[in-house]
């Protein structure tokens, strides 16, 4: 499964994305990583959530999406989102 973390400021409901990732274990990964960062984000007023992108056959068709998700947000705001520290920098 390819999803994105989001994240929005003082819960104003403006979402905007925070990283993406790839799980192979279902929902699990992806909430337990929100958790943390809701705990982390409190002082700075973030909230933390989290979105399926899609499921995919195999690993390499998830990282190629995941990958692609990443370029499309680079161009779009010239660069790499907040949270994705390994895979694009």
């Amino acid at each position: 499964m390819v999803y994105a973390i989001l994240y929005t400021k003082d819960n104003n409901g403006v979402l905007r994305t925070w990283k993406y990732d790839i799980s192979t274990n279902g929902a699990s990964p992806p909430q337990s990583q929100v958790n943390v960062l809701n705990r982390m984000g409190r002082p700075y007023r973030m909230f933390f959530t989290w979105n399926t992108i899609g499921w995919y056959r195999n690993r390499w068709e998830a990282e190629r999406i995941e990958w692609a998700l990443i370029m499309i947000y680079y161009m779009r705001h010239g660069h790499c989102p907040p949270g994705q520290f390994f895979s694009c920098r």
